[in-house]
């Protein structure tokens, strides 16, 4: 994976920290766990008090994650790294990263196995993605602009906002966990959806939470 996951800066050293040791702690209901336990916080909304995390861009975590339809067969370099093949016959991975769907010696010898269409069925997907994303990030921004307003009010305590600070701190992780990764939820559809699918759900925890004050 490289520099495609997600990482944090260690707040003793600063060094370029992975926030789990094993493929079962590679997903985001663990990583945003860890954050939690830890009290990490990459940036505080001067408005809304929100302590968030900035996600990156967790390809790799992704990927190989829960419902992936291609971790078990492929690598990242099978995919991204096309086979080359130099003056003395010898075979090797090229270093110039690109998308499988540029490829189309790729497509027609490997993907067209399982993939009748892999660019349609690849952009329709996407777009779905997007439109979902959007939309997430629409009721993200409702929440934000709520709690903002809740906040400049003061009517309301500290001790009671954060518990709607911390829901909408999970919701935004969530939904930063699709909004960074690159493949718009080609690398894995299910658990993509699960992460948009838990956003929204926190956002209307958030916003319920925030009415109920």
């Amino acid at each position: 994976g490289q520099c495609h996951v997600e990482y944090y800066f260690a707040t003793d050293t600063k060094a370029t920290t992975l926030t789990y040791t094993n493929l079962s702690e590679m997903n985001p209901d663990s990583i945003l766990e860890f954050y939690n336990s830890i009290g990490f916080t990459d940036y505080t909304n001067p408005d809304t008090g929100v302590k968030q995390i900035k996600v990156q861009h967790p390809e790799f975590e992704t990927f190989m994650g829960a419902g992936s339809p291609h971790a078990d067969t492929f690598t990242c370099a099978d995919c991204h790294m096309a086979k080359e093949t130099a003056e003395d016959g010898t075979t090797y991975s090229s270093h110039y990263l690109t998308s499988p769907l540029d490829n189309e010696e790729l497509i027609e010898n490997t993907c067209s196995q399982c993939h009748a269409d892999l660019k349609s069925e690849v952009h329709s997907l996407q777009a779905q993605v997007d439109a979902r994303t959007n939309q997430v990030q629409g009721e993200l921004l409702d929440l934000t602009n709520a709690l903002a307003a809740a906040v400049a009010s003061g009517d309301y305590t500290d001790e009671q906002l954060d518990q709607v600070r911390s829901v909408a701190r999970d919701a935004q992780f969530y939904w930063d966990f699709v909004f960074v990764e690159n493949s718009e939820g080609a690398h894995n559809p299910t658990l993509t959806t699960q992460c948009l699918d838990k956003s929204e759900e926190l956002c209307q925890q958030a916003v319920e939470l925030l009415n109920s004050l």
